[in-house]
This record gives structure tokens, C-alpha cells and sequence, in this order.
């Protein structure tokens, strides 16, 4: 489905490469954002837009703080949306603020009325009552420190 392959030899079509067709044939992907030095963080999907108006690409983004898994009960701990700009859908994106912390799964449209509308999943907190992170750079789980659930945004225990 991926090309033509007869005696051996295969013919991609131009979506696909490999001596099967087996691989997508993709451009290089260049990094989302710099190297965050030590307070690294794990991004998890994000969506972006164009503003017709500056012609300025808006990105955001789920990161998770110092490589913490996305894991349940737990995410809303180390989960924030960032926002970051880029004048190329394609990049470089520059690192802007933290619109959103406890939530993830972002999706940006536009109204008829051209209010940018933000969707995502989570119960977002003021920055202020973050609790403690978790620092899972280790391959060592049991240096991770304490896992943090939060049954309700007032309600945040260790």
C-alpha cells in the first residue's frame, strides 16, 4: 500500500522510503524549544494557530516539570500549558508564559468573532498554590521523592 515492491525491489511512493516502503518519509523535525538546563520538562502534545491579524503562529503546550510521567491522579501536580510564539509553523518557537498550571491537553480555536477560545482537560490552580514537583530525572524511581495527589484544587496533600 506504501509502494510497489517486485523481485526484491520496492518503489516508494514519495510519502514513504525505506527498502519495505516501511518508514514515512519526513522532513527533519527541529526542536520545540531550547535546552531547558535544569528544570527540564517532557512536553505532551499541544495545538497550534495562526493570528491573520500579526500573522504570528501561537503554540501551547503540555509540559510536565523535571520528567515526571504522565501518570493518573498524579499529572495535575506537574502539568502546566505553555504558550510559545513562532513567526513559521514550523519554528523556532519562542518559550512564552505558563497560561494554565494543573491542566493539560491544550486546544486553541478561533470564534466567528475572533476571540482566541482555550480547551483543556485538568483543574487549573493559581501558580501561587502549586505544590512541591517532583524531580523524576533519576532512572532511579525510588529518588523521584513523594507522590503528590490532589483530590480537589483546595485539597492538596503529599
Amino acid at each position: 500500500l506504501t509502494g510497489a515492491c517486485l523481485g526484491g525491489h520496492c518503489v516508494c511512493d514519495v510519502e514513504w522510503t525505506g527498502a519495505a516502503c516501511e518508514r514515512l518519509h519526513t522532513l527533519p523535525a527541529t526542536g520545540l524549544f531550547p535546552s531547558p538546563g535544569d528544570n527540564a520538562v517532557s512536553p505532551w502534545g499541544g495545538a497550534a494557530i495562526r493570528d491573520e491579524r500579526t500573522g504570528l503562529y501561537h503554540l501551547f503546550v503540555t509540559e510536565y516539570a523535571n520528567h515526571c510521567p504522565m501518570t493518573y491522579g498524579t499529572w495535575t501536580m506537574q502539568a502546566s500549558v505553555r504558550h510559545a510564539t513562532a513567526s513559521s509553523s514550523d519554528g523556532p518557537w519562542l518559550e512564552k508564559e505558563i497560561v494554565l498550571d494543573g491542566a493539560g491537553n491544550p486546544l486553541i480555536m478561533q470564534a466567528p468573532d475572533g476571540t482566541f477560545l482555550l480547551f483543556f482537560t485538568g483543574v487549573p490552580r493559581p501558580y501561587s498554590k502549586k505544590p512541591p514537583a517532583r524531580n523524576c530525572t533519576s532512572a532511579n524511581q525510588s529518588q523521584w521523592g513523594p507522590t503528590t495527589y490532589c483530590s480537589a484544587p483546595s485539597n492538596c496533600a503529599t
